[in-house]
């Protein structure tokens, strides 16, 4: 821990670094302690939670406030009906928004702030359980609580030991532990989690499919001549082009590698050849609705790794494309 004196000299590069060491090192101990701490109440909390479906209301003032709002938030990507109750507000009209039966969490370093204490009453007429992630946990709020959180600390970060530093850090650390532990124990699912994030990375990999990412297939036929075949790629957009019969069933795969790889061999043969002596058959295939990370993982899995890879139904037939750079550009990886 630093001592006040090490911020009344000069600041200088050496003495700015020492602070920083000393102020993870003051977290790290105040984490410590934490860690031994709450074990009745984690179990205490554990017994009231059934499911997702109850109703969960944090609420809190300034600094503490934040992070009542921050946990809120946290608790309605996890499927929860959580919201944030400004205690003042709640006197004033808000507390309308309140079931019957729920969970609340309250904030306060000190333990005594009266917003809270004027609100407890009537969300306990509401018949709310109170828990609170509480600075003293002898405080009047403490005992007014149900379940109490103990969020002690030794002190502040802030030189002056004032600026609420450490301590709006344990109440987060702790509030998003129990989102966690309420999470986990109402057995949320990632699935769960990724409804409430479609536009994020998990929500993408778990929700988007092959059909929305998918495009048009160029198609040619097994007697397409050499010559046709790359102007047929030239125009495809994605440097393939996909073999099918009459009824596009697909019969094969040609790609601007195969194109290279035939010259290399066929060399002045090469303009006699047709589709069906270039393609590669059987490739890798997917269908529409199947996941776009699962058609990355085929791409990237296979013998020889491929850009694209055909959509068909059930039947073989054709129905598109999807290019690995269509999954990577949504920030599926």
């Amino acid at each position: 821990m630093y001592e006040q004196a090490d911020l009344q000299t000069e600041p200088n590069l050496k003495s700015g670094q020492t602070i920083y060491k000393s102020c993870i090192q003051l977290l790290i101990d105040e984490l410590r302690s934490l860690s031994s701490r709450n074990e009745d109440s984690v179990s205490s909390l554990l017994s009231l939670i059934r499911g997702s479906n109850v109703q969960i209301v944090t609420s809190g003032i300034g600094k503490s406030g934040i992070i009542a709002e921050k946990m809120s938030s946290t608790l309605r990507s996890l499927s929860f009906r959580a919201i944030f109750l400004h205690p003042v507000e709640a006197l004033h009209g808000d507390l309308g928004i309140l079931e019957t039966k729920g969970l609340m969490f309250i904030f306060s370093n000190s333990g005594s702030t009266h917003e809270l204490l004027d609100l407890l009453p009537h969300a306990k007429s509401r018949q709310f359980q109170v828990i609170g992630i509480l600075g003293d946990r002898e405080s009047r709020l403490a005992r007014e609580c149900d379940i109490v959180f103990d969020a002690s600390i030794q002190r502040e970060l802030c030189h002056n030991n004032l600026a609420p530093t450490t301590s709006s850090t344990i109440s987060l650390i702790v509030a998003d532990i129990l989102a966690v532990l309420v999470a986990q124990s109402a057995g949320i699912t990632k699935e769960e989690f990724a409804y409430n994030h479609p536009s994020g990375s998990l929500g993408k990999k778990l929700t988007m499919t092959v059909s929305r990412l998918m495009q048009k297939a160029t198609l040619i036929k097994t007697d397409t001549h050499f010559m046709d075949i790359v102007s047929s790629i030239s125009i495809s957009g994605c440097g393939s082009v996909l073999v099918v019969d009459d009824f596009n069933h697909l019969q094969g795969i040609i790609t601007d590698g195969d194109i290279r790889r035939a010259v290399a061999s066929r060399k002045s043969d090469i303009f006699s050849c047709k589709a069906s002596e270039i393609c590669t058959k059987n490739p890798a295939i997917i269908s529409k609705d199947r996941l776009a990370i699962e058609a990355l993982q085929i791409m990237e899995f296979e013998k020889k790794p491929v850009n694209v890879i055909p959509v068909v139904d059930v039947n073989h037939k054709v129905e598109g494309v999807i290019r690995i750079h269509n999954i990577v550009q949504e920030g599926i990886s």
